[in-house]
C-alpha cells in the first residue's frame, strides 16, 4: 500500500495539470440540472442515464459514465443538504491533496465502482452502483483525514466525522 501511496504522490507531482479543478463544483451542478429536468420529465425519463449492465453490454455505454450524474434523492430540501455536504468534503479533500490526487481518487473510485457493478450482477439483480455509494466513499476519506470534524446533520445535531 506504501508503495501504491508513493506512485500517486509521484504521479501527482510530475502532472501537476492532470486533474479538473473544482471536479466536486462540476458534479453537484450536473446533479442539479438532472434533478431540475425530473422535475419537468419526471424521474422514469432520466432512466437511460442509470448504471444497468443488461444495456452497458447491448451498446449503450455511456451508462459507465453518466451514473455519477444522477441525483441520489429527489426531496428538494435532502438534494440540497446532500449536495453541499458533498461539496464541501470534495473541496475539502481537494484542498488537502491537491487537484490532480483528488481526479485520480475520484475515477478510480469510479472505475472500481463500475467493475464492482458488474461482478455484483452474478449475486444480486439489484443495482449496487449509484452516485450515493460514490459520495459515501468520499466521506470516508474525509472520515480518515478528518477524525475529529463535528458535522452538523441537518444543520442542527453535531456529529464527529469518524
Amino acid at each position: 500500500m506504501k508503495k501504491l501511496n508513493q506512485w500517486i504522490d509521484r504521479f501527482a507531482y510530475s502532472h501537476p495539470r492532470f486533474g479538473i479543478p473544482n471536479l466536486m463544483l462540476y458534479i453537484v451542478i450536473a446533479n442539479a440540472v438532472t434533478y431540475i429536468l425530473t422535475l419537468f420529465a419526471g424521474a422514469a425519463a432520466l432512466s437511460f442515464l442509470e448504471f444497468d449492465l443488461y444495456h452497458v453490454l447491448h451498446g449503450e455505454v455511456w451508462r459507465l459514465v453518466t451514473f455519477v450524474l444522477l441525483p441520489f434523492t429527489y426531496r428538494p430540501i435532502s438534494l440540497f443538504i446532500m449536495l453541499s455536504f458533498c461539496y464541501f468534503v470534495g473541496g475539502t479533500l481537494e484542498r488537502e491533496w491537491g487537484t490532480a490526487k483528488f481526479t485520480l481518487f475520484y475515477l478510480a473510485c469510479a472505475v472500481l465502482m463500475v467493475v464492482f457493478g458488474m461482478i455484483s450482477i452474478l449475486w444480486s439483480p439489484l443495482p449496487v452502483v449509484s452516485s450515493g455509494n460514490l459520495n459515501q466513499i468520499l466521506f470516508l476519506a474525509f472520515a480518515t483525514l478528518y477524525p475529529d470534524a463535528l458535522i452538523r446533520v441537518y444543520l442542527i445535531l453535531p456529529v464527529k466525522a469518524k
